[in-house]
């Protein structure tokens, strides 16, 4: 299914992504989020995520925290749950970047964080849910640093995390 594009082009169509970050990248030192993740309204241009080759500008992606090992769990933040809305802001490119040469992250997205949820979907929750109990992603326990999220389970964790 294709959405048409101006100027009568075709483009694919809206795409849906969890990306999983560890605290080292969700967490600022002192505890806070980090400043990438707080909520704006235009993207901030030197700031970008990795994600897969297929991630194009006007896809969402989830959230997902790791567990909080580190030293800034004393601010309280545990993680493992879901906890922010995003909205890629370009398509995929290659990067060239220390950092991604440390982790060996190949491709990377510009992105603007659209909502921090007020109540995180926590894994157990998502556990005990019907609809996503048997989603492989979870039940993977998330490994990986981005995965496309299926329709049916992204409207559930949405529906989850706005009803609570």
């Amino acid at each position: 299914m294709t959405d048409r594009a101006i100027g009568g082009g075709r483009r694919p169509r809206q795409r849906y992504w969890l990306w999983t970050a560890k605290a080292d990248f969700y967490l600022a030192d002192d505890g806070d989020d980090h400043p990438d993740l707080v909520p704006r309204e235009e993207p901030d241009p030197e700031a970008w995520w990795t994600c897969t080759k297929g991630t194009r500008a006007g896809d969402l992606a989830l959230l997902y925290r790791a567990k909080n090992d580190g030293p800034a769990r004393t601010a309280g933040v545990v993680g493992k749950d879901i906890a922010f809305l995003i909205r890629v802001c370009s398509d995929a490119f290659p990067l060239n970047d220390e950092t991604a040469d440390e982790y060996g992250w190949q491709t990377g997205c510009l992105f603007r964080v659209i909502e921090k949820f007020e109540k995180p979907l926590r894994i157990e929750e998502m556990r005990d849910d019907l609809v996503l109990g048997d989603w492989s992603a979870l039940r993977g326990n998330f490994q990986g640093k981005a995965r496309e999220v299926p329709v049916e389970i992204w409207d559930r964790i949405l529906t989850l995390v706005r009803s609570h």
